[in-house]
């Protein structure tokens, strides 16, 4: 099953992952494991994502060089000098927002301790659409909700038992759960955007550049590193089988259709992205390419990139967080 294209389609060259550098950073660095060891015991889980991803990765190992990154430049972030992080918060936890033949799928929502109606933020935990779970951006998700928004935090179906584009129906399902729910919720569906990391990144682009008409429209992204772009994957190369159901030689549709880069035009709404220079489980030139794309549509695409931080430390960047919030908060109002 393949989602039909509404877009037109961006050529990428084949230079978005290096999963031998990957297997370096992520698992032998000795700076990466010093600091990695010293990280509070709440961050394990997205840990265990990141190797999930970086052997994910590994199957392709030698297939796919990363040789020529586009070139950086220099894009004006958002300011945080005046990004409040402080509002009471209230919580709700584990809300069921759908349900199916083997699946039951779960929310923890956040919004200010307020009758404000509030902008709403999908935020969409990463895992290389294997591993994860909602809490994993549960740090994220409060200190965006004691920013002024309205966050739901969701899990969705996960491969292998579950294939594309079960991942993005899911969030397609948060979308319509927000938009029955937005009174109780004080919502405000005028201003809805998605976050996202690493595979929920992927999905959070997904849900903005491929829209469902009957739900509301994402107005912002925030895109943290971002896999953009599938289709250079050598067609005999089964490290997705699990996720897209075939090689590409086997399913090319799938693989089209699952990148974001496919789905790039000039409605697109404003992304955020931010991304380690250091990140060799999903290279910089992945988001780069795509911000490019949008820029060329006329799209507003903002680029942090974050030095010296590779795929986790990225992550947990808290300067990251507070430009993501001011650049929602820019284009939410």
């Amino acid at each position: 099953m393949s989602i039909p294209i509404r877009r037109i389609s961006v050529t990428a060259d084949e230079s978005i992952l290096n999963p031998s550098k990957a297997f370096t950073s992520v698992f032998l660095h000795p700076k990466q494991m010093l600091k990695h060891a010293l990280l509070k015991a709440s961050v394990l889980a997205v840990r265990v994502s990141v190797f999930s991803l970086a052997a994910f990765l590994l199957a392709i190992e030698g297939t796919c060089q990363d040789e020529s990154s586009p070139a950086v430049s220099s894009v004006k972030q958002p300011p945080v000098s005046k990004v409040k992080t402080d509002i009471p918060i209230q919580t709700k936890r584990d809300l069921v927002f759908a349900e199916g033949d083997g699946y039951t799928l779960r929310a923890d929502m956040y919004r200010p301790l307020s009758n404000e109606i509030c902008p709403v933020v999908i935020m969409i935990h990463g895992g290389a659409w294997i591993s994860g779970d909602k809490w994993n951006v549960a740090d994220h998700a409060k200190q965006m909700a004691k920013s002024g928004f309205v966050v739901m935090a969701i899990n969705y179906r996960l491969s292998p038992k579950f294939l594309w584009p079960a991942h993005l129906e899911d969030c397609y399902s948060a979308l319509a759960w927000v938009q029955k729910n937005a009174d109780e919720w004080k919502a405000d569906l005028n201003r809805v955007s998605t976050w996202g990391y690493s595979a929920g990144a992927h999905l959070a682009l997904m849900t903005a550049v491929n829209p469902r008409e009957s739900l509301p429209k994402i107005r912002a992204v925030v895109a943290g590193g971002a896999p953009c772009d599938l289709t250079f994957i050598p067609k005999d190369t089964r490290a997705l089988v699990s996720f897209l159901g075939g090689t590409r030689a086997d399913v090319p549709d799938q693989y089209r259709d699952a990148s974001p880069l496919t789905f790039v035009s000039s409605d697109d709404p404003p992304v955020y992205f931010f991304h380690g220079d250091d990140d060799f489980v999903v290279p910089l030139s992945n988001s780069l390419k795509m911000r490019d794309a949008l820029l060329t549509c006329g799209v507003n695409a903002t680029h942090n990139i974050v030095t010296g931080k590779g795929h986790l430390l990225a992550f947990l960047d808290q300067e990251s967080r507070l430009q993501a919030i001011a650049f929602l908060k820019q284009h939410l109002k």
